[in-house]
């Protein structure tokens, strides 16, 4: 702890410690005159164990929503979006949070780093759509989702491969699960209809029961409910041709990944 604050034991854990912003400010380095960042220490610090690096990550100015009086378009991006680019670190909950604020961030820059980002952790396995899915769940139901953002951003990333558009897919159908909002959802015809684009690409009906409960429970009017409604009614197709490119295209990565791994062994 810092000489001049006591120890707490809520912060006893290195994760929380680190991810207190208080000490984020401090330890990124930043001048507060003009939120120019000088450099990072962070992923040095635990290249075996980066969850700390990921929830100051997904704290950094950079990762906000943009309710903070000023747009940190110069801002560097946060280190946690490189680090998640080696496709052998883990992917853990600070890691899919940072992502998921990331697609949620005001910042151009940084909301195509984590476009980049989650596209290598959709490629080489490290990162499902239901994983994702339910932490973009918990953000709509806190109320901090700006909705419009993410069209663009999940198009570009599902757009890479027959597994991404999957993974996708199934990451908005565990997101408009039922839930209790905290604020009105607005603008969630946006995710509504990348939704319907990838079940059409994708030949692919909304089957999750728990995905049509959400569809009815949250979207009763406006934009929203006809997309909802046309979802409903989607039949899944015949072919399971799209399911079979993304499975041979998750299976080349895994073998590519079993070789590096066999080569570093030898």
């Amino acid at each position: 702890d810092w000489p001049d604050r006591p120890a707490d034991p809520v912060n006893s854990l290195t994760t929380v410690a680190l991810s207190d912003p208080d000490y984020l400010r401090a330890l990124e380095i930043q001048d507060a005159g003009d939120l120019k960042q000088l450099g990072t220490w962070a992923p040095a610090l635990w290249p075996q164990h980066p969850e700390p690096v990921f929830a100051l990550s997904a704290k950094a100015s950079c990762m906000l929503d943009g309710v903070i009086g000023w747009e940190p378009a110069t801002e560097p991006l946060a280190s946690g979006l490189t680090l998640a680019l080696d496709p052998d670190v883990p992917v853990g909950p600070m890691a899919v949070l940072m992502l998921a604020r990331g697609l949620n961030a005001i910042d151009k820059p940084t909301a195509q780093a984590t476009v980049d980002a989650l596209i290598a952790v959709i490629e080489d396995g490290r990162l499902g759509g239901a994983t994702l899915g339910a932490t973009m769940h918990e953000l709509a139901m806190g109320g901090i989702v700006v909705a419009k953002r993410w069209t663009t951003r999940l198009q570009d990333v599902a757009r890479t491969s027959p597994l991404a558009a999957q993974t996708i897919r199934r990451a908005i159908e565990r997101a408009v699960y039922p839930g209790k909002p905290q604020k009105p959802l607005r603008n969630m015809h946006a995710w509504l209809e990348v939704l319907m684009e990838l079940c059409v690409a994708c030949n692919e009906a909304v089957e999750d029961p728990g995905a049509r409960e959400g569809l009815k429970q949250h979207f009763t009017s406006g934009k929203a409910s006809k997309l909802a409604r046309d979802l409903l009614k989607l039949e899944p197709g015949k072919s399971s041709e799209h399911r079979q490119a993304a499975a041979a295209f998750a299976l080349e990565h895994r073998i590519a990944r079993a070789e590096r791994w066999a080569a570093w062994a030898g």
